[in-house]
């Protein structure tokens, strides 16, 4: 009954984004001027060299994990959106780079437990919040900066589901990074 009900709260949120998306694209403005009109696809935007080094730059350090995020790039990120780069595609772009900081993470917890521990099998415990809470828990570590860090180092290390996880990660992060940047595309107005 557990898995259902978790299903259910992921189901019910992904369809949610979706269907803000499909309005938006649809012409329904949430905010003026901030979700709806932009001018430039992915391909159109492309064209400007700068653009091309902030949409790589926002994803080389969307990878890096964030307790290692020292620096900020705001400042990039602020200037593609005033060129009217689409906050769609940044948000996916940046989605897809902390997705693959977070798979990052999970092997090098992995690889402590194979090769550090010198176990090949063995079970983790039922006990665990992992386990406890099922995937739930991977809704949470875009959310949390150095603590969903170690969340993924853990799953690594506990040897939890990835095919199981990776769709709530990538929700997270996508709903993480869209908030983000339309946070910043709303204060540019």
């Amino acid at each position: 009954m557990k898995k259902k009900n978790e299903i259910l709260v992921i189901l019910g949120l992904i369809g949610s984004l979706v269907l803000v998306i499909f309005l938006n694209f649809m012409g329904v403005t949430f905010h003026p001027d901030v979700i709806s009109e932009f001018d430039y696809s992915f391909q159109q935007g492309m064209e400007s060299e700068f653009v091309r080094y902030a949409v790589i730059v926002n994803f080389l350090y969307s990878v890096i994990p964030n307790t290692l995020q020292l620096l900020s790039i705001s400042g990039i990120t602020v200037r593609l959106l005033q060129l009217g780069f689409s906050p769609f595609v940044l948000g996916f772009v940046i989605a897809v780079g902390n997705l693959a900081s977070q798979l990052m993470l999970y092997f090098v917890g992995f690889a402590f437990y194979k090769f550090v521990r010198k176990k090949k099998k063995g079970s983790p415990e039922a006990t665990h919040f992992l386990h406890k809470y099922h995937y739930l828990v991977f809704l949470i570590p875009s959310w949390t900066g150095s603590l969903g860090d170690l969340i993924m180092l853990v799953s690594g290390h506990e040897r939890v589901n990835l095919l199981k996880a990776i769709p709530f990660l990538f929700a997270s992060n996508l709903t993480f990074a869209y908030v983000n940047v339309f946070w910043i595309n709303a204060q540019l107005e």
